[in-house]
């Protein structure tokens, strides 16, 4: 956590050296989001042996939602990842980019899309700067190709420590009030 707080900073202190802005600056994060959410609770009469619980059938099906959120307060095109390979039909709402993976998650090859769909179609002249992208330590934001692509994108890695998202957040904010 040390070392994460550290570069941080290092990073943010510097950042006319660096070039970073506050429009440069984004956490994402993905979260899955269960299609039925069975509770841990129930009520029956005193005494009762077992209690029946009415689910849809879906508790097991879920998505994947991914935000994204630079340090100035604009957000990215959210991002929807379901389970399969084809596009459930619908009316999705607009700006919502939907995405199909086999298990309904962010995977390597998904984070190489979303670099390129997503992260580069940003403001052109922002895109084209030196920028920090702040993500968890997952092992799909890890990768070598996603490494790379970074590189090319003239992207920064900064990767918050298993189990630390919450503070990494926490940080970003102290960040943006401290640089505003």
């Amino acid at each position: 956590m040390k070392n994460f707080v550290r570069f941080i900073i290092t990073s943010t202190r510097y950042k006319k050296n660096n070039n970073f802005e506050l429009n440069c600056i984004a956490n994402m994060d993905e979260t899955p989001i269960f299609f039925d959410m069975v509770g841990a609770l129930t009520i029956d009469c005193h005494g009762a042996q077992s209690v029946p619980i009415c689910t849809t059938g879906n508790d097991k099906n879920q998505l994947t939602y991914v935000l994204g959120i630079f340090a100035d307060g604009t957000k990215l095109p959210p991002v929807v990842i379901f389970k399969g390979k084809r596009k459930p039909k619908g009316q999705y709402p607009p700006g919502l980019v939907v995405k199909m993976q086999k298990n309904g998650w962010m995977d390597e090859n998904l984070m190489k899309d979303w670099l390129e769909t997503i992260w580069l179609q940003r403001a052109e002249n922002v895109s084209q700067k030196k920028s920090l992208l702040i993500l968890d330590s997952f092992v799909g934001h890890l990768t070598q190709s996603v490494k790379h692509k970074c590189q090319e994108t003239n992207t920064v890695l900064g990767v918050i420590p298993g189990g630390l998202t919450t503070i990494g957040c926490k940080y970003q904010q102290t960040i943006q009030r401290q640089t505003s």
